[in-house]
Formats: structure tokens, C-alpha cells, sequence
């Protein structure tokens, strides 16, 4: 039972994580002088959705990625699994909805 409350609890979207994620796309929007979205019609709006970019920088896609969404839809991430080997880290990265990617 607990892993089916974890897996639900994925989806919430909390006040706190939702203001961080307004921080996060206004800042975004303040460091970008142009941010060019294109192909936004093509994405279904009630259907799951994978993106799986490949670029090295592993900070700058999900939050790219982050910018075309509502506020109301919950996006999750991957990361390499080894960055949840910190006890503390690990919280926060599931409060900010990463999740481990064993390769």
C-alpha cells in the first residue's frame, strides 16, 4: 500500500511546489531574451507524454520543457540514479518530482 501512496503523491502538485515552479519559469523568462515554443498544438492535452531530450546539460531541459506545460499538469523527471544515494537529497528531489533512472 505504501508504494501506491508514493506513486499517487507524485501527481500532487503542493502550494509550495507550485510556487516554486512560478519562480523557476519567471526566472527562466528573465534570463532568455527570446523563448520561441513551436509545435505546442501537436501535444495531446490528456494523454501521457515522454520527452527524452539528449543534451549534456541536464538542468536547462527539464525547465525548458517545463515552460510549455500548465501549472495545473504535473510533470515528473528522471536523473541518474546514484544522485539518490544522499539521504538528503533525496527528499528534495521528490518534492521537486525527479525521480531515479537506472541506466
Amino acid at each position: 500500500m505504501l508504494k501506491n501512496q508514493s506513486k499517487r503523491k507524485i501527481f500532487e502538485l503542493p502550494l509550495g511546489y507550485r510556487i516554486l515552479r512560478r519562480y523557476v519559469y519567471y526566472t527562466f523568462r528573465e534570463y532568455f531574451d527570446e523563448i520561441s515554443i513551436t509545435g505546442k498544438e501537436n501535444l495531446p492535452e490528456n494523454a501521457p507524454i515522454i520527452f527524452a531530450p539528449n543534451h549534456l546539460n541536464a538542468l536547462m531541459d527539464p525547465l525548458a520543457m517545463s515552460l510549455i506545460f500548465q501549472y495545473d499538469k504535473s510533470t515528473i523527471y528522471l536523473a541518474r540514479a546514484d544522485v539518490f544515494n544522499q539521504k538528503t537529497m533525496v527528499k528534495f528531489l521528490n518534492y521537486v518530482k525527479i525521480l531515479p533512472a537506472f541506466r
